[in-house]
């Protein structure tokens, strides 16, 4: 699934990306795998799978994705 980082708060580490076909879905750090940078910057196109989490679905495997990705 692909969507766009609408919120981010680097320093709690969590935030919610918007995919187009559903509601917001919550992402915590740990499901970012860059291992050089475990943040996400609003408005940054990802690529990710969505699970069950505690309080309703979340992000997982979260991957930014290149411009060249989309086309």
């Amino acid at each position: 699934m692909i969507g766009k980082v609408t919120r981010y708060n680097k320093s709690r580490g969590f935030g919610f990306i918007k995919p187009k076909s559903c509601k917001e879905v919550f992402v915590n750090y740990k499901a970012i795998e860059n291992e050089t940078s475990r943040s996400l910057k609003v408005g940054e196109t990802v690529r990710f799978a969505v699970a069950p989490g505690l309080r309703g679905p979340q992000a997982v495997k979260v991957n930014p994705v290149k411009n060249n990705e989309l086309h």
